[in-house]
């Protein structure tokens, strides 16, 4: 009596949920996430807090170490002219993602633009700090190596208000210059 050899079953290939599908359409697309996206993403996810979580025992009331910057997120959003209120056609936000840093409580803050967008946070093209709450804040710490590789990064891309990133890198490298 003769019996087929069996074959091992082939497995099928994994089926991509609608976010994976997505997000592998925004890699290949529009080349996302950015240096932006991708920086924020490292520390906003670990050790951010928003200034509505109340966290008495935070890190961040401390003082930051000499090679440590606090910096602060915050997304503006600027709502479009509704010109036409009959209209069913909509202009687009504008979205600016906001810089702050400071290394303790005396220092003046210094504040510069790192973003703008304009468009709607659920586009494909549309960056993932565009999705962040707008006029929430968000702190975290970082070290003054990445925050000057970041904005060294986005002055490769000129823009207005660029003389406030510079006099911001120029400050920062006085900083760690100093610790």
């Amino acid at each position: 009596m003769y019996f087929p050899r069996r074959r091992p079953l082939e497995r099928l290939p994994r089926r991509m949920s609608e976010e994976d599908v997505e997000e592998e359409y925004r890699k290949k697309k529009f080349g996302t996430p950015g240096p932006i996206d991708a920086w924020l993403a490292a520390r906003i996810g670990q050790g951010a807090h928003t200034s509505s979580s109340s966290d008495s025992d935070s890190d961040l009331d401390s003082p930051p170490a000499s090679d440590e910057v606090r910096c602060t997120v915050q997304l503006q959003r600027v709502k479009a002219p509704d010109d036409d209120p009959e209209s069913i056609f909509a202009d687009p936000d504008t979205f600016v993602l906001h810089l702050t840093t400071g290394s303790h409580a005396f220092e003046p803050a210094r504040r510069v633009v790192l973003g703008t967008y304009e468009g709607y946070p659920e586009s494909l093209d549309a960056p993932q700090w565009a999705k962040l709450p707008a006029g929430v804040p968000v702190v975290f710490r970082a070290s003054i190596a990445a925050v000057t590789d970041l904005l060294k990064t986005r002055c490769a891309i000129p823009e207005p208000g660029m003389d406030a990133v510079t006099a911001l890198l120029q400050s920062l490298q006085a900083v760690s210059l100093d610790g």
